[in-house]
């Protein structure tokens, strides 16, 4: 009977809990003051001394504790030898849980996973291909349509040009306002500001600048003219108040025409 209560880890637990009690007082250590110096919690220090070690966490944890304790106390090399009895399990515990961490750290990521990031990845690439190709394409557009209205320009003749102020009218209202005019009156409605060349048939450079936007040019030459516009989105052309189609001739935002 002596022997099977001798192999009991209860018991054991008791005769450690005990002899931490003891050192504890005998050092004159309260409670309080051993929870500071463990970080543990007050009752957890009761749970150990008392041999209620179920409370405390896993075997393997509550055997670093005690440990600690009794290190505190200055008694750890006569708690070491009882440790084994009182948690006899805890070595098993040890190299379970060691087994449990590479199992864990050593699992693949499935499948589905991988490509699902490889995906993510490439769709990325493609977007950020993408958006620096039509960065660079608006680029070489801006600097091709820099280069055209940059041209060198030329002697305007004042005479047969001059700029008017540009007047929103209506189509019915532009054909009135052309009725009026004399014949051979070139007009040029600049939307942007671009760069514009006019010839006459005599050869004769009307205009050759940058002309700013919301600008209306009038011209007294020879036609036909020949007509050049650097930037020609919403530009329009108009010949004895017939109007010409700019967007039909114009080459991406650049147009060249003849009129009549």
């Amino acid at each position: 009977m002596s022997k099977e209560v001798k192999n009991d880890p209860q018991e054991w637990r008791l005769q450690i809990g005990d002899s931490l009690n003891k050192a504890r007082v005998f050092k004159n250590i309260s409670l309080a003051d051993a929870s500071c110096h463990l970080k543990l919690r007050v009752n957890q220090i009761k749970d150990i001394e008392e041999g209620r070690w179920e409370t405390l966490p896993d075997p393997v944890f509550a055997r670093g504790f005690i440990r600690n304790y009794a290190q505190m106390l200055g008694i750890e090399d006569d708690i070491q030898p009882l440790l084994d009895n009182a948690l006899p399990n805890s070595n098993h515990l040890i190299k379970r849980n060691i087994h449990v961490y590479h199992s864990v750290s050593n699992k693949k990521l499935p499948v589905w996973i991988n490509i699902v990031v490889l995906l993510a990845i490439f769709i990325i690439v493609i977007f950020i291909w993408q958006k620096y190709s039509s960065n660079r394409t608006s680029k070489f557009e801006e600097a091709k349509l820099n280069q055209e209205i940059t041209a060198p320009a030329l002697q305007v003749d004042d005479i047969n040009a001059k700029v008017v102020p540009l007047i929103e009218n209506t189509a019915s209202e532009v054909y009135d306002e052309a009725s009026e005019i004399s014949d051979d009156i070139l007009y040029i409605n600049a939307k942007y500001r671009t760069y514009l060349h006019v010839i006459d048939s005599s050869n004769k450079t009307l205009i050759s600048q940058i002309v700013p936007g919301a600008s209306r040019h009038q011209f007294n030459g020879r036609p036909p003219y020949r007509i050049k516009i650097g930037y020609a989105i919403g530009s329009t052309v108009e010949l004895n108040g017939k109007a010409y189609d700019v967007k039909a001739n114009a080459n991406s935002k650049v147009a060249n025409l003849t009129v009549p």
